[in-house]
């Protein structure tokens, strides 16, 4: 794909685009993880393996969070200098206020298990990891990422059911 020809494609075919080249780019460096050099003893202690690809495995993960909060900033910022105040419905439906309260809910979920996060020690490795920051974020994913898949499960079967339930009074 040509520079020149980024901004007539369509945003399906560089998010798609995209999403291969990350694809393939972490199948790379988790095969080189794997495979290569898995059998060295660590320096630290000859019971442990250390892979030679765990930098840049390292590496890896940095850039994609980097580029994901860049790109979800540059998403957010865009979207609301386009949005303004004019488009406060669509169909009926008040887009702004659910980009606004999901934005908000997000935001506020993330602040809260961050808040209320464990910080008890757990043994990694045969012994007990304390670092309390790195503790209360690990926590603070976690518990996001299964609350956030708990409300899109929820929201998936009472569209479902909602949805079912318009059907049947239709054929009635």
């Amino acid at each position: 794909m040509k520079l020149n020809n980024l901004r007539h494609s369509s945003a399906e075919h560089i998010s798609q685009t995209l999403l291969y080249v990350m694809v393939v780019l972490c199948m790379v460096v988790f095969i080189l993880f794997w495979t290569v050099g898995y059998d060295r003893p660590s320096t630290e202690s000859a019971n442990f393996n250390d892979p030679l690809f765990t930098n840049a495995l390292i590496a890896l993960m940095w850039l994609m969070l980097i580029c994901a909060a860049g790109i979800t900033v540059w998403s957010i910022v865009t979207t609301l200098k386009k949005r303004g105040d004019a488009q406060r419905y669509e169909n009926g439906i008040p887009v702004k206020k659910i980009s606004y309260g999901v934005m908000l809910s997000t935001v506020s979920i993330v602040l809260l298990t961050l808040l209320f996060a464990s910080t008890t020690p757990i043994p990694v490795n045969g012994t007990l990891y304390a670092d309390k920051l790195w503790l209360r974020i690990t926590d603070m994913f976690v518990t996001t990422s299964l609350i956030m898949m708990a409300a899109a499960i929820t929201a998936v079967v009472y569209s479902g059911w909602r949805n079912r339930k318009l059907h049947r009074k239709e054929e009635k």
